[in-house]
């Protein structure tokens, strides 16, 4: 269960945040899952679905020229401010920031 979660997360984690969608995909509750993924790794199903948002974020912050209202875009944030917040929460960080350093 904990393997194809991993796998549908790293498929779906920029249109699907939510754990109800995941539960869904792999016929559990949310409850369940939740309980579940925490005991094995630590992380809520939450945690890991924004883990992998980070990870995109900050490789496209490093990696190309995209600006921030880009970035938030291409990973379905729906505004460049939201896109900010998320993104300061997670790093301590602005994304022009976290860019500049």
């Amino acid at each position: 269960i904990f393997v194809k979660l991993v796998e549908l997360i790293e498929t779906h984690y920029i249109e699907h945040r939510d754990v109800q969608f995941y539960a869904d995909a792999l016929c559990l509750s949310p409850k369940y899952l939740s309980s579940l993924v925490k005991s094995i790794c630590g992380y809520t199903v939450q945690e890991m679905v924004f883990k992998a948002l980070l990870r995109r974020s900050i490789f496209l912050m490093k990696n190309t020229t995209l600006n921030v209202q880009q970035v938030a875009a291409e990973l379905c944030f729906p505004t460049a401010s939201s896109f900010g917040t998320f993104f300061k929460k997670h790093t301590g960080k602005s994304p022009m920031l976290y860019r500049m350093s």
